[in-house]
């Protein structure tokens, strides 16, 4: 696949939590990525005069020809996420790319099932969306755990596709949840195994996060016998 460098315009900034933008990137008439759903993308970022490059999965299906969304977490320190939270519609942002080995595998008659943490649902709304439009009539699950309610990124659009689409079954789970939440708590990998318990056959499954948890998740995959396990870390 072929690296492509594009300079796209910022179109659309929407604050998804407190902590969490997504940015809609657009690209010159003609241009496009030709990215596969669940891949990622290099952005180079002006800063102070010069230039710092950060890596992120890019948060939009393949079928989006003309530009990108980023999921765009800002870190404490991080000058990459913080430079990027600063920047007004309008602006540029160089974008080079496609890179990576994570993404959808489609067609496949197993169940689907995605597991993530924070940030990490960046490359999962591109396949669900990717999903969704080939009308996949596979099961497909996804777990998603977040610390509090509030941090929960995209939480309206997957609850939204979640009563359109039945074979969608959408599992936020909570570690620091208020007294007002109603739905799953602890870590994400305690509801997989739960899953696991229930659904003894093979599926297709598909982890991003933190490197710890993307680590726990994949052993206890293999543990109960699963082969098709693909998976991106993020440090």
């Amino acid at each position: 696949m072929a690296i492509t460098t594009i300079q796209a315009v910022v179109t659309k900034i929407t604050d998804e939590t407190p902590t969490v933008k997504n940015m809609e990137l657009t690209f010159p008439e003609g241009k496009t990525l030709g990215f596969k759903s669940g891949q990622w993308a290099s952005i180079e970022i002006p800063k102070n005069g010069e230039k710092i490059r950060r890596a992120f999965s890019i948060a939009s299906p393949q079928s989006k020809k003309t530009g990108i969304d980023l999921c765009v977490k800002k870190v404490e320190g991080g000058l990459g996420s913080t430079a990027l939270h600063q920047f007004k519609i309008g602006e540029q942002l160089t974008v080079i790319g496609p890179f990576g080995q994570f993404f959808l595998r489609y067609p496949t008659e197993k169940s689907i099932v995605f597991i993530a943490t924070g940030s990490g649902v960046a490359p999962f709304r591109a396949m669900v969306y990717d999903l969704m439009e080939k009308n996949a009539k596979n099961n497909i699950w996804f777990f998603f755990g977040n610390k509090t309610e509030e941090e929960i990124i995209y939480k309206e659009e997957f609850e939204e596709i979640e009563k359109k689409h039945h074979n969608f079954h959408f599992v936020p789970i909570l570690s620091r949840a208020s007294s007002e939440w109603k739905g799953k708590t602890g870590r994400v990998q305690e509801h997989v195994a739960e899953y696991l318990q229930k659904n003894k056959q093979e599926a297709d499954f598909y982890i991003c996060g933190l490197k710890d948890m993307v680590m726990q998740a994949k052993e206890l995959l293999e543990k109960e016998g699963q082969k098709n396990i693909y998976f991106e870390r993020y440090n």
